[in-house]
């Protein structure tokens, strides 16, 4: 059997997802099912830890909201177009400066996916962790801030 082409891979994902119309979560989140058989399906995440609780320590809790907004900004990207992204939509989650990084970085990536012939098939499904309320300050700005405080300070020191 040869390789398969792109065409043939696009068109194979384009049929699963569009037979995946029939698949829910559950309720308690912890699988899927097919609705019509009442089938219960593994998740993902439990197949790839093989069904071992996933841990995340309490010090990464703060990533999840920063995480599912990198994640929902690429899914719009992919569904609704670069046109219909405004960073006020994910401000509450990610910074000013790395919103900008993520599109100067996904936009010639998604162009170049495009002229590879590449389709990408992302489901508008996502959705942002638990409101976690985290420190999402732009780094560069925090440096500035304490330099800035130095400064004073010294001042401060030099005309007391």
């Amino acid at each position: 059997m040869g390789a398969m082409t792109k065409k043939q891979f696009n068109d194979g994902l384009k049929a699963i997802l569009d037979g995946g119309r029939d698949i829910e979560r559950a309720a308690d989140e912890t699988h899927y099912i097919h609705t019509p058989s009442g089938t219960k399906l593994e998740r993902t995440t439990t197949w790839l830890s093989d069904g071992k609780p996933f841990f995340l320590p309490a010090q990464w809790m703060g990533c999840l909201p920063i995480g599912s907004a990198v994640d929902q900004v690429i899914r719009d990207y992919f569904v609704d177009g670069p046109e219909s992204l405004k960073y006020e939509t994910y401000s509450e989650h990610i910074s000013h400066g790395a919103y900008e990084q993520l599109m100067e970085d996904l936009v010639p990536y998604a162009a170049q996916l495009a002229e590879d012939g590449w389709e990408v098939h992302a489901t508008d499904e996502c959705y942002f962790e638990e409101e976690i309320l985290v420190d999402i300050s732009d780094p560069l700005e925090m440096k500035a801030g304490f330099k800035q405080k130095q400064i004073e300070a010294t001042w401060e020191k030099l005309f007391k």
